[in-house]
């Protein structure tokens, strides 16, 4: 193999690894939500947002070192195909293979992990409308007691 595929793919072995702790990190993001861990899914996405900067660095140089190597605007099929080397060709194949899964699979957890969060937002929001619902029907009084909705009198009393 020679060096000029050798740096592009021990660079993209990094690539790949780094997406699979983004993957690791959106998984765990989805168990946090699922468990209602607050502090824990704060932290999660603390490093994600780190995460994300560097996969778009990553990213970056990826184009970059892809458009030294000639490949400008190839697509990752195009660049095996066009690669003289035959186990260059055969190491990239796999390692866009490989990338082109993790980005799925990230994409696939974030979802999830999205619908999740926006069900979790819609119980709040039902149950903070039916809090205010109760206290603008005057179940509650300004001082926190709930008013005895058969004031006026009830069967129940009248029989006592």
């Amino acid at each position: 193999m020679t060096k000029k595929y050798d740096d592009f793919i021990s660079f993209l072995e990094k690539y790949r690894d780094e997406l699979a702790f983004a993957l690791s990190n959106e998984r765990e993001k989805r168990q946090a939500l699922l468990s209602s861990d607050i502090e824990r899914l704060e932290a999660i996405l603390q490093v994600q947002q780190a995460e994300t900067m560097k996969l778009k660095g990553f990213e970056s140089k990826r184009a970059t070192m892809q458009a030294e190597l000639g490949f400008d605007d190839y697509t990752a099929k195009e660049i095996v195909a066009a690669v003289s080397d035959a186990e260059a060709g055969e190491r990239l194949g796999l390692l866009f293979s490989e990338i082109v899964d993790l980005v799925n699979d990230i994409k696939q957890q974030n979802k999830l992990a999205i619908e999740l969060a926006n069900t979790d937002l819609k119980l709040l929001d039902k149950v903070f409308n039916n809090i205010d619902s109760n206290a603008q029907n005057g179940l509650y009084t300004p001082d926190s007691n709930m008013k005895n909705p058969f004031s006026k009198g009830s069967s129940i009393k009248e029989i006592i």
